[in-house]
């Protein structure tokens, strides 16, 4: 679900628009199959707001956590 949510946000960022507005309609229509009302957008442009106060990384880029690597138990040494 994660991986899914980043591939949107970075098409998004590529193919939603120039602006904000722009590129939450462009989710919003890709998820719901519409176009968002005014009161739609306004919620999701009080929800980025509210997300973008915290500090948090944006959730679109990628982790930076290290991944488990493959194991080597059968290679040889």
């Amino acid at each position: 679900m994660i991986e899914a949510a980043r591939a949107l946000a970075s098409l998004a960022l590529r193919e939603g628009g120039a602006n904000e507005n722009e590129r939450l309609a462009f989710v919003f229509r890709r998820t719901t199959s519409r176009m968002p009302t005014e009161t739609e957008l306004e919620v999701l442009r009080e929800l980025l707001a509210e997300y973008a106060a915290t500090g948090m990384p944006p959730a679109y880029l990628p982790s930076t956590e290290p991944t488990p690597s493959a194991s080597t138990d059968n290679d040889p040494q």
